[in-house]
C-alpha cells in the first residue's frame, strides 16, 4: 500500500473514533419510559440528580400511587434514602405515599436487584417505574429486567430530563460527566 492510503484509513479510523466517543451517551443512556405503573422504586439518590422534582412529577401527574426511595448506607445508620422520603414529603407527597428501603451495601445494581424484586413482590406491584441515573439506564434496564420479568414483574426505566440535559451537555469537559459515561 502506498503512504497515501495509509494516511486515508488512519484518517477514517480517527475520525470514526472521535464520532464513536462523541455519541457514548447514545450508546449508554436508554430512552427513557414515564408510563404508569403500580409504583415507582426511586434509585437516583445523587449530589448531581435532579430527580427529586421529576419523582414528585410523577407522583402529580399519577404515573403511580406509591415511591419508594432505596439507597445504602452511606454512614452509621445514615441512609440518604431517609432525607430523599423526608424531602419528597416537604413537596407535597404525603408521608403515607413515600417510604424508604435500606439496601445491603453492594457493589452494583445486579447483587442488589433480588432485593428489591423482593420489596416489590412484597408490595404485590406487577409494574414498576425504576428512576435511575440516566448514565448507567441501559445497564439498570437490562438487569432489572432480568431478576423482576420471571417474578411477573414489568420494570421500566426513566430518568430525570434535567438531569439527563445535565449529563449530556458538553460531557466530555467535565470530570464528573466524563466519570458518568
Amino acid at each position: 500500500m502506498t503512504r497515501r492510503r495509509w494516511l486515508i484509513i488512519t484518517a477514517i479510523v480517527f475520525a470514526l473514533a472521535v464520532v464513536g466517543f462523541l455519541n457514548l451517551p447514545g450508546l449508554l443512556i436508554a430512552r427513557a419510559d414515564s408510563g404508569p405503573a403500580d409504583g415507582i422504586l426511586y434509585l437516583a439518590v445523587d449530589p448531581y440528580s435532579k430527580s427529586d422534582d421529576f419523582v414528585a412529577d410523577l407522583y402529580r401527574r399519577k404515573a403511580a400511587p406509591e415511591v419508594v426511595c432505596a439507597s445504602s448506607q452511606i454512614s452509621h445508620q445514615v441512609y440518604q434514602s431517609d432525607f430523599t422520603r423526608e424531602h419528597l414529603v416537604s413537596m407535597g407527597i404525603p408521608e403515607s405515599a413515600v417510604s424508604s428501603l435500606h439496601l445491603p451495601i453492594k457493589d452494583c445494581l445486579a447483587e442488589i436487584s433480588p432485593v428489591l424484586r423482593e420489596h416489590v413482590s412484597r408490595r404485590g406491584w406487577k409494574s414498576v417505574l425504576v428512576v435511575v441515573n440516566p448514565g448507567g439506564s441501559r445497564y439498570a434496564g437490562w438487569v432489572l429486567r432480568r431478576y423482576f420479568e420471571p417474578a411477573g414483574i414489568e420494570a421500566r426505566v426513566t430518568y430525570s430530563p434535567k438531569t439527563y440535559a445535565d449529563l449530556t451537555d458538553s460531557w466530555w469537559r467535565t470530570h464528573w460527566k466524563a466519570q458518568v459515561m
